[in-house]
């Protein structure tokens, strides 16, 4: 019980993890040359310092005794943390939201119906938040990561039990999630659900989180940084909102459990025409469909809301570039065209070339160098791998370099066939890359004295080697292996 709810709070504090909007220096100076602080400012000031200080005391109180395995001597330090945050403010949300999950989460580990008494008091927070006023920002920000935490609570234990819980037959009609009726099912037992249950209810909870989405679009990650475990400024540009986050969780869940429910009779089929349209021609295509359910469907309309996002508020050119380079991925693995990988290749040289001023195509041309390389053609493949070096102390640069090191380092391979008749020519497949000739000596193995031979004893031990090489050979002889160069 307890790995698995505290796997799922740090799992869920990492996914919150993906971005950090660090105050930009500018306005940084223009604080410290801000006019001098009233009398009433400074007492304000004062306040909310002696409070953060509180806080930051209190929650290294809660670590220690986690880091002891004494979550019941936590329990009490997380209650002071809910009586200091009680004010429902944004500055105490993070707090809040943090504390009530990890209280529930030790809760529910000591009691020996800990699952069920989690998901519970996740459904009582949830409906709280949902009936006090829904004017109030902080209650619309803090209802969406109770929805998407539920929803990761749920696909987390569906993952574990999966083999289990495909085996069950379906007991009843999935219902939409806010159904009086279906929360009353879910509260008693939902480790009893069928397959169609538990994905019904976690794309309900995921799409519900995103409800909202306006307030979550206006809310920085990094105004939620107590949450956050294992940030870095580079991740800031690429998940710049709650919104990012919580839509690319429901993302990463549509494709999780994609194979879990039985295919429809009229499949969506991407199409690589519109999927590798331009951002902008993307961004207005109508993707009609008879089934709004199917989850490439959505996912596609997914990526379509968070590209218009990015594009009308043009604060963050890195993430738009990020989701984008995902949706080609998406396009190319899913898409049933012919052509659909020269498609590909075209859309990445594209919107590397138009977007070249940002640093995160150096990742398009590493990923069409893959491609190449995927396809066997190298010397396109380093072709590319030039331009996302140019990018220098990029992410893309090192993965450009890796896969550099990979093309030019030397490999051989050979292959034959299990039986050979004696004294008949037989063929030898060579496999190899960056090596011009090859040197062979065959050898013959001595008698054996059983049916069955020891491969370990002549192949494997330095000492068998060792003595089968001191022999002489049955033949020595070279080979030119044929080469390539850069001129074709």
């Amino acid at each position: 019980m307890k790995t698995f709810l505290l796997f799922l709070l740090f799992s869920i504090n990492t996914a919150f993890a993906l971005q950090i909007t660090p105050v930009p220096k500018k306005r940084l100076l223009r604080e410290v040359a801000a006019p001098k602080q009233s009398s009433a400012s400074q007492a304000q000031s004062s306040t909310t310092m002696k409070r953060d200080t509180t806080l930051k005391k209190l929650w290294n109180k809660v670590d220690s005794y986690l880091e002891q395995t004494l979550p019941k001597s936590a329990l009490p330090i997380l209650e002071k943390i809910l009586s200091e945050t009680r004010a429902a403010t944004s500055e105490n949300l993070p707090h809040t939201a943090k504390a009530l999950l990890l209280k529930h989460s030790l809760l529910a580990e000591t009691s020996e119906n800990g699952e069920i008494l989690f998901a519970q008091e996740l459904e009582k927070m949830l409906k709280q938040f949902q009936n006090e006023s829904t004017e109030k920002p902080e209650n619309l920000v803090m209802a969406a990561l109770l929805r998407s935490t539920l929803a990761e609570y749920y696909e987390l234990y569906f993952s574990r039990h999966e083999w289990e819980i495909q085996h069950r037959q379906i007991l009843v009609a999935s219902e939409k999630y806010d159904t009086d009726s279906t929360i009353a099912a879910r509260n008693k037992d939902f480790r009893t659900w069928d397959a169609r249950q538990f994905i019904s209810t976690i794309r309900e909870l995921h799409f519900a989180a995103l409800k909202d989405k306006k307030i979550l679009q206006e809310t920085p990650l990094a105004s939620l940084k107590i949450l956050l475990y294992g940030f870095d400024d580079s991740s800031a540009k690429l998940r710049p909102t709650l919104y990012d986050v919580i839509a690319f969780r429901a993302i990463s869940m549509l494709n999780n459990t994609a194979t879990t429910l039985p295919k429809p009779e009229n499949e969506f089929e991407v199409s690589s025409d519109a999927g590798f349209a331009r951002i902008e021609d993307f961004i207005g295509t109508s993707i009609p469909h008879a089934n709004p359910d199917d989850w490439k469907y959505q996912t596609l309309r997914l990526y379509q809301d968070i590209l218009e996002f990015h594009s009308a508020s043009k604060t963050s050119t890195d993430a738009l570039l990020d989701v984008n380079r995902a949706r080609l991925a998406f396009v190319n693995f899913y898409a049933t065209d012919e052509n659909k990988h020269e498609a590909y290749k075209q859309a990445l040289e594209r919107d590397a070339n138009k977007y070249n001023f940002s640093e995160i195509t150096a990742e398009y041309w590493c990923d069409l160098a893959e491609v190449f390389f995927g396809e066997g053609d190298y010397i396109k493949a380093r072709e590319h791998l030039a331009q996302a070096l140019a990018y220098k102390d990029s992410y893309g640069s090192k993965r450009a370099k890796a896969l550099e090191v990979k093309i030019l380092t030397k490999t051989l391979s050979l292959q034959t066939e299990k039986t050979v008749l004696p004294g008949v020519p037989f063929l030898v497949s060579v496999g190899f890359r960056n090596v011009e000739k090859v040197h062979f000596r065959l050898y013959s193995l001595p008698q054996r004295t059983t049916e069955v031979i020891d491969v370990e004893e002549y192949f494997y031990r330095d000492e068998a080697m060792t003595r089968l090489l001191a022999q002489k050979p049955v033949l020595v002889w070279s080979e030119n292996l044929p080469t390539k160069d850069s001129s074709g």
